[in-house]
C-alpha cells in the first residue's frame, strides 16, 4: 500500500468536489433529485472528520478535506431545495463547517484553500441570513449568524493578505464590510445609514473610482447651488472647483462658503484615507 502524501488525499477527494461542481453547473438537477444521497454524504465526511485524532500533518490534512467535502455538499442542496427551513440548516451547517476546515488548512500553511474555505463560509451564512429575514426570524438569531459571516470574512482577508493575493483580501474585505452594514442597519438605521453612504462614497474604504466620481458630482452640485444664487455658471463652477481644494474665494453666498468648505475637507479627507488602504504598508 503506498503512503499516503497531500498529493494522493488531493486526488482522493477531488474527484467528488469536481462531480459536485460538475452536477451544480448542470443546473443542479441532480443534486436536486436526490438530495438525501447528499446529505447522507455530508453526515458521513463530517463524522469521518470528528472521529480523526489527527496527530501528523497527513491526519490533519485529511480531517481538513473531510470537513470541506461535508461543507460542500451541504452548500450544495441549500443551493437547490425549495424548502427554506431546510435550506437555512443547511446553509448554517455549511458555513460553520468550511469555517473548521478554513482552520485546518491555514494550521496546514494551505493559506489559499483556507481562504477559498473562509470565503465560503461567509458566504453560506449570509444566504442563511437572507432567508432568516425574509421569514420574519428573531433579531438575534439573525446578527448571531452575521457576526458569523463576518468573522469568516475577515479570515479570509487575513489569509489572502498573507499571501500577498491582496485583490482576494480585497474582495474578502468588502464582503466583509457589506455584511456589517447590513447588521448595523438592524442594529440602528442612522448607524448602518452612514456606514452605507461611506460604503457608496469609497467602495468601505477600497474603491478611488467610487471617491473620484463623487468628488465630481460634488464639485458640479455646489457648483449649480452657487448657479442658483445669481452667479454667472462659468464662475459658479469655477468658485465650486476651487473651494473644492480648499481654496477659500470670498465671492459667493457666504453659507455656501462655510458648507462646501466642510465638506471639502471631509471629502478629501475619505480620498487620503483610501490612499493609505491602497498605496500604505502592508
Amino acid at each position: 500500500m503506498s503512503a499516503e502524501t497531500p498529493d494522493t488525499l488531493k486526488k482522493e477527494f477531488q474527484p467528488y468536489l469536481d462531480e459536485l461542481s460538475e452536477e451544480v453547473a448542470k443546473g443542479k438537477s441532480v443534486v436536486k433529485g436526490s438530495p438525501d444521497v447528499f446529505v447522507a454524504r455530508a453526515e458521513k465526511f463530517k463524522t469521518d472528520a470528528d472521529l480523526l485524532f489527527p496527530a501528523t500533518y497527513l491526519g490533519s490534512y485529511r480531517q481538513s478535506f473531510l470537513y470541506y467535502s461535508s461543507a460542500a455538499s451541504y452548500e450544495a442542496v441549500a443551493d437547490c431545495l425549495d424548502d427554506d427551513a431546510k435550506r437555512i440548516q443547511y446553509y448554517t451547517m455549511a458555513g460553520r463547517i468550511y469555517h473548521f476546515s478554513g482552520h485546518g488548512f491555514r494550521g496546514l500553511e494551505e493559506y489559499r484553500r483556507s481562504g477559498i474555505a473562509y470565503n465560503k463560509s461567509g458566504r453560506c451564512y449570509v444566504e442563511a441570513v437572507g432567508l432568516l429575514q425574509k421569514h420574519g426570524r428573531p433579531k438575534s438569531e439573525v446578527q448571531e449568524l452575521m457576526s458569523d459571516a463576518i468573522r469568516s470574512y475577515r479570515r479570509a482577508k487575513g489569509v489572502w493578505s498573507d499571501v500577498g493575493d491582496y485583490d482576494m483580501a480585497g474582495k474578502a474585505y468588502f464582503n466583509e464590510q457589506r455584511t456589517l452594514q447590513r447588521k448595523l442597519t438592524s442594529e440602528s438605521w442612522p448607524k448602518g445609514f452612514a456606514f452605507g453612504f461611506w460604503g457608496i462614497v469609497t467602495g468601505y474604504g477600497e474603491s478611488i473610482q467610487n471617491w473620484g466620481i463623487t468628488f465630481i458630482l460634488s464639485v458640479f452640485a455646489f457648483g449649480f447651488a452657487n448657479w442658483a444664487t445669481g452667479l454667472d455658471l462659468a464662475q459658479a463652477l469655477n468658485l465650486s472647483v476651487q473651494r473644492s481644494f480648499l481654496v477659500a474665494s470670498p465671492s459667493g453666498n457666504e453659507g455656501l462658503l462655510l458648507l462646501q468648505i466642510a465638506y471639502s475637507y471631509f471629502i478629501l479627507g475619505l480620498g487620503l484615507t483610501i490612499l493609505i488602504r491602497r498605496f500604505g504598508p502592508r
